[in-house]
């Protein structure tokens, strides 16, 4: 069977055309039957090896905010929470799992996108299991989990129906953490780099995230925008919700830096729309090197920053 076309899209409005959509839905929309990954697996399926190489790490002190608030719900000091089982939603190729394991006896990563387990790291206390967000009460026991982490991913699935999974899954002392980073932004690096440069670069970065790729990103990039307003549990859900904000930073060479932007899913989308137009980062490059003042591509040269938006959830109300 071919893959499912590129996403329809309205080229007057450069938004999605509702009607086109309607007729993929089950391709591109919608979680499969009995929870068999659709269409948001096949979206990253074919970035899988650039997602693995290129997607940042995240630092040690977003990781140290969850534990924190993990030791909360047990009333006990930080860094001292129940740590046996902890979910990582949407692994892709296990990056968050991979620090989990250090702190959890046992880790299990789901994804809906075989790829991209395919390239997932490998740790003695780690399995991996290809299914969806949606169904996680259908491979895990009531009151089983400490801890449900999904990073970059609720804005791809039902966020109402993972929250009534997790709250099956997790212990009465359990936690949600949902963490996600949005655009990031240049900084100085050093004095050879101007504030003109970095103003200008940041404000490419913008036009090529919002005007090149614009019309190729899903409908629900939105969401990240917007701090993943609308997508929160509610109190009848968990009874304690938090939202936090913090960065994280990277030095980066050129080239680590165009491969993070060829990982995106909007990126597949453009090149395989148009198979014969220049490669976008082509141009993005050149301009990057002379705003910023690279000379070295494999060189660390770059200070790359994003910021990082929480949603911490404790005290989920009994299912």
């Amino acid at each position: 069977m071919p893959p499912p076309a590129p996403p329809p899209w309205d080229g007057d409005e450069d938004l999605l055309d509702d009607e086109l959509l309607d007729e993929q839905e089950e391709e591109w929309v919608e979680v499969g039957e009995d929870g068999a990954p659709g269409f948001r697996g096949a979206l990253f399926s074919s970035q899988a090896a650039h997602y693995a190489a290129y997607r940042p790490l995240y630092p040690l002190h977003i990781y140290q905010r969850i534990y924190d608030f993990a030791a909360v719900a047990l009333g006990r000091q930080p860094g001292h929470s129940s740590q046996e089982l902890a979910i990582d939603v949407g692994c892709g190729p296990g990056n968050v799992a991979v620090e989990l394991a250090k702190r959890y006896a046992q880790v299990i990563g789901i994804d809906s996108s075989q790829a991209q387990l395919d390239h997932a790291f490998k740790r003695p206390n780690i399995r991996y299991i290809h299914t969806a967000a949606e169904y996680l009460g259908s491979i895990l026991p009531p009151q089983s989990v400490d801890l449900v982490a999904i990073a970059e991913t609720l804005h791809w699935i039902d966020h109402r129906k993972f929250y009534e999974q997790v709250r099956q899954i997790l212990k009465p002392t359990g936690v949600l953490a949902i963490w996600c980073y949005d655009l990031c932004e240049f900084r100085a690096m050093g004095e050879h780099q101007t504030a003109a440069g970095l103003a200008q670069a940041n404000g490419l970065m913008r036009a090529f995230t919002y005007g090149t790729m614009g019309p190729f990103w899903d409908d629900r990039r939105q969401y990240i925008d917007k701090k993943y307003v609308g997508l929160e549990p509610t109190q009848g859900q968990f009874k304690v919700i938090e939202r936090d904000d913090m960065e994280m930073e990277h030095i980066m060479s050129m080239d680590r830096y165009i491969g993070f932007l060829s990982s995106w899913s909007p990126y597949a989308a453009y090149r395989a729309t148009f198979p014969r137009k220049e490669d976008p980062l082509i141009e993005l490059r050149a301009q990057f090197k002379q705003l910023l003042a690279v000379t070295d591509d494999a060189a660390p040269s770059l200070r790359v920053v994003w910021p990082v938006f929480f949603l911490l959830a404790r005290q989920p109300v009994p299912w």
